[in-house]
C-alpha cells in the first residue's frame, strides 16, 4: 500500500491497545479557571464528575504527535520508515497551506471539483504524521479515549507550593507564593488507544511513539521544567498492555463473536496490503 493510504469509505484495519498510563512523577494537568467550587489552591486539575482526576485523551494525542514530528526528522529514523513524509521539512503539507501560495491555489481547485477530487489531492498533499494524527480536513486515524483514574491507586491529590522569583534582583516577588494541585507518583489511568485505516508504513511510525510512551520518554501535562509530567506506559509486549488486530479477513467474526478474537503482543501486528 503506498503512502497516500486507505480512504474513509472502506474498511480495512482497526488496532486497539489497551494499557495503563503510570505516573513516575507527579503530574499537573490544569482544569478551567472557570469552576464554581472556591479552591484554596490556584492550580487545580481537571477531575471527573466525581472529583477524580483523569487525563483527556487529547493530552496523550498531542505529545505523541509532537514527539512524532521530531524524531521523524532523524535520517535512521526516516529511513526506517520508507522516507515518511515531514511537513515540518517542507511546505507541501496541507497543514502549512497558509505558507504555500501555489498549494493554496490547488487546494481551492480541487476543492471546486468535487469530493472525490478533493480527498485525492488531501491524501497526495498531507504529510504522514498529519495522516495519522488529522488537519482541519482529514480526520484523525487514531483516538485516544480519555483515561479513568485506577482506584486502587489513587487517594488523595497533593499540594505543592511555589514562590516566584524576580530574576533581574534574585529576590522574592511580593504576593509570589502560590499553590499548585497535582496528582501524585504511582497513580495510574486506564488507558486507550483505536487505530483505524492505518498503512503498514504509518503503523511503523506510530510504533515509535508508543515505544517511547512506554519507555517514560513522552511527558505530558504543566511545570515539566519544574520535575514534574513523566509517564509511561506498562509493557506493550507484557502482561499488562494487550493488543487487537482486526482486518478484513476476520471482521465479520469481531462483530459477531468479538469475545474470541485473539489478543496479540503489540510486535506482532503487521499490517497486510
Amino acid at each position: 500500500m503506498s503512502e497516500t493510504g486507505y480512504f474513509f469509505n472502506e474498511f480495512h484495519n482497526k488496532i486497539t491497545i489497551e494499557g495503563k498510563i503510570e505516573a513516575i512523577t507527579g503530574i499537573h494537568i490544569g482544569a478551567s479557571d472557570n469552576s464554581f467550587e472556591p479552591m484554596t489552591v490556584n492550580s487545580i486539575v481537571v477531575k471527573d464528575g466525581n472529583k477524580n482526576p483523569f487525563i483527556p485523551g487529547s493530552t496523550i494525542k498531542g505529545v505523541m504527535r509532537s514527539y512524532l514530528e521530531r524524531i521523524l526528522s532523524i535520517p535512521e529514523i526516516n529511513k526506517d520508515t520508507s522516507k515518511v513524509n515531514i511537513c515540518t521539512a517542507n511546505d507541501t503539507c496541507i497543514s502549512r497551506i497558509t505558507k504555500n501560495n501555489e498549494l493554496k491555489e490547488e487546494y481551492n481547485k480541487a476543492k471546486k471539483d468535487g469530493s472525490e477530487s478533493f480527498a485525492t489531492f488531501l491524501n497526495n498533499n498531507t504529510c504522514t504524521v498529519c495522516k495519522i494524527f488529522g488537519t482541519g480536513d482529514n480526520s484523525s486515524k487514531v483516538l485516544f479515549r480519555d483515561m479513568k483514574v485506577v482506584k486502587n491507586s489513587f487517594l488523595n491529590c497533593e499540594i505543592r507550593s511555589g514562590i516566584s522569583i524576580d530574576r533581574d534582583l534574585n529576590i522574592t516577588n511580593d504576593g509570589a507564593l502560590f499553590e499548585v494541585e497535582i496528582v501524585p507518583s504511582g497513580t495510574q489511568f486506564e488507558f486507550m488507544m483505536i487505530a483505524e485505516n492505518l498503512t503498514n508504513n504509518q503503523w511503523e511510525c506510530l510504533k515509535y511513539a508508543l515505544k517511547a510512551l512506554e519507555k517514560g520518554d513522552i511527558d505530558i501535562g504543566g511545570m515539566r521544567s519544574r520535575g514534574l509530567g513523566q509517564v509511561k506506559l506498562t509493557g506493550l509486549d507484557g502482561n499488562e498492555a494487550s493488543a487487537k488486530y482486526v482486518n478484513r479477513k476476520n471482521f465479520k467474526n469481531y462483530i459477531m463473536e468479538p469475545d474470541k478474537l485473539k489478543q496479540i503482543s503489540f510486535s506482532e501486528i503487521i499490517i497486510e496490503g
